[in-house]
């Protein structure tokens, strides 16, 4: 009986550190993979005449939501950046802050505040 037993965690150790062992190797070729991908990613391949003779646009854009259709085109004369500054509403030199009603201190804390101190 102890023989058996001894023979069954032997067993489950073994298949434990086979699975471990293949879960390692699957991890590091998948990263490998993605490596190679990346590394393929980067290589500049040149570019073919007959694209541009077929009409395929070859020029890089400033706008890639625009050549992905993603977003309408700009304006010519303006970009998506150009914003009109709109003034700061004018204040009087002499007025009191605004408070607004439901943001003002609870009294009850207030007194609280000095009783304690």
């Amino acid at each position: 009986m102890a023989l058996e037993r001894q023979e069954t965690e032997t067993q489950e150790t073994t298949r434990r550190l086979q699975m471990g062992g293949l879960g390692l190797f699957v991890v590091l070729l998948m990263i490998s993979i993605a490596g190679l991908m990346g590394e393929r990613d980067g290589v500049d391949r040149p570019t073919d005449p007959t694209d541009a003779a077929n009409g395929l646009d070859m020029t890089a854009s400033n706008e890639p939501l625009v050549d992905l259709g993603v977003q309408p085109p700009l304006k010519e004369t303006g970009t998506q950046n150009d914003v009109t500054p709109v003034p700061p509403p004018a204040t009087q030199p002499n007025s009191a802050p605004q408070v607004v009603p439901d943001l003002r201190p609870d009294p009850e804390l207030e007194r609280a505040k000095r009783q304690n101190q």
